[in-house]
């Protein structure tokens, strides 16, 4: 057994209800003695338990708690590396999306976020085994799929992506690649590791680039796309009744305008790829997406083992068991 790992580690939180229950049935235990002893006198009182064995009705109680501890095992996905030859090869990808208002900004022919949208659908159906995973940013980062084969649920995820899908303004892209590094990735990874950022790089947190060495570091590769024209920009349309149909500021409107060289340092940094959509994009962004990491392809995937059943099984033995154990005396 190697390279041992839950495939849902959230679910072993509900082991912590078996101290709980534990709690409550000694509470049970002691109101149930009180209660026999305030309204039966004590022949009564013998009379009513002398079938009833105290040690078979713990047992119940065991047997119990057993069946949900081996029930929340199972649900926990464990597996472990099965002895084969790998099949395949498979890469990790999370794609850290900008939700920034300037990404709404059209100099793309659509806006800038629904080409990144349009793009990263049209990836996704070209994936085959990769893992992908969505984090979406502006002032604030946060994890909207996990990595994940589902690419049903990454479509969802990436179609709901929206301005309002993150709690703050602005673009700090920093922050948003050391979210993906501590919660895109986990311990199953079987391939090469990647972070696609698609952004227009206004960012005033100064520290992208660090951010990607970071990941460098870690072995995750740091690809980025620019979108957006880089030379004149373009305004920022707004929703809100206003007297002016685009963002202003101070009386002023604001023109948002890719930053080409952050792009290109950050990707630097990162060991990665930049790709620089102007104001001619590619008819298939998803294709020039999977360019910037085509060269990855990753280490062949070892197949895994999967062992819920064994906990599982153990459940129903253990609630079998449960349900056959009566709590009266053997005559």
């Amino acid at each position: 057994m190697s390279n041992f790992a839950w495939g849902s580690p959230a679910c072993l939180w509900l082991l912590g209800f078996v101290p709980a229950a534990v709690v409550l049935a000694i509470y049970a235990e002691r109101r149930r003695k009180h209660a026999l002893h305030m309204f039966a006198n004590a022949e009564l009182h013998l009379r009513l338990t002398s079938e009833l064995d105290r040690r078979r009705r713990m047992g119940k109680l065991v047997l119990l708690l057993a069946a949900w501890v081996f029930a929340v095992l199972a649900a926990s996905a464990p597996a472990w590396d099965a002895h084969g030859p790998a099949s395949g090869k498979r890469r990790d990808i999370v794609v850290v999306l900008d939700v920034s208002r300037s990404m709404l900004a059209e100099d793309l022919g659509a806006s800038r976020l629904e080409y990144a949208r349009q793009g990263l659908l049209s990836f996704a159906a070209r994936s085959t085994g990769d893992r992908l995973g969505l984090v979406v940013f502006a002032g604030s980062a946060a994890l909207r799929c996990p990595l994940s084969t589902d690419y049903d649920f990454f479509r969802l995820a990436v179609e709901g992506s929206s301005t309002d899908s993150a709690r703050m303004g602005g673009t700090q892209i920093a922050g948003a690649i050391r979210t993906a590094l501590k919660d895109g990735f986990d311990d199953l990874s079987q391939g090469s590791k990647h972070i696609l950022l698609i952004t227009d790089a206004e960012d005033h947190g100064r520290a992208a680039a660090s951010a990607a060495e970071e990941a460098a570091r870690a072995g995750v590769r740091v690809s980025v796309v620019g979108l957006g024209d880089d030379l004149t920009g373009a305004r920022i349309p707004v929703s809100d009744p206003a007297p002016s149909r685009y963002l202003t500021y101070q009386g002023h409107e604001v023109w948002s305008r890719l930053n080409a060289p952050a792009i290109r340092h950050i990707a630097e940094a990162g060991l990665g790829k930049a790709l620089i959509v102007g104001t001619k994009p590619a008819t298939d962004p998803g294709l020039a997406f999977e360019g910037l990491i085509s060269g990855a392809q990753g280490k062949p995937a070892q197949p895994r083992t999967q062992a819920f059943w064994i906990p599982l099984a153990l459940a129903i033995l253990a609630l079998a068991a449960e349900l056959g154990l009566s709590e009266r005396k053997k005559l």
